[in-house]
């Protein structure tokens, strides 16, 4: 499937030169939503903050944190706010020197 070899090259991506720059909570978000975006033909998900929540085990307060610094460093992108949630797809370029620095 093309979904699968983009995810593939997605996760080789993350963690040879992202996840050593995220924390815990962040890491546990983006996979979240990269497995989420990808799972359609969209490489989009519509997600609320309860189920992030529920997926990653974070409570509000550590998921909003994660969930912020990921849209900061430009690792996922928040797109349109539905009223089903709001949209996130995987970045391709985030923003490794402000990782880097942080």
């Amino acid at each position: 499937m093309k979904s699968d070899v983009i995810l593939s090259d997605v996760l080789t991506h993350f963690i040879d030169e992202i996840a050593t720059y995220l924390t815990g909570d962040e890491t546990k978000l983006f996979l979240y939503i990269a497995r989420m975006a990808f799972d359609g033909d969209t490489y989009l998900a519509t997600l609320t903050p309860t189920q992030m929540m529920d997926a990653t085990g974070l409570d509000g307060q550590r998921a909003l944190t994660a969930l912020t610094a990921l849209i900061q460093y430009n690792v996922i992108n928040e797109r349109n706010m539905t009223r089903d949630g709001t949209e996130y797809g995987v970045n391709a370029s985030p923003d490794m020197e402000g990782l880097k620095t942080r």
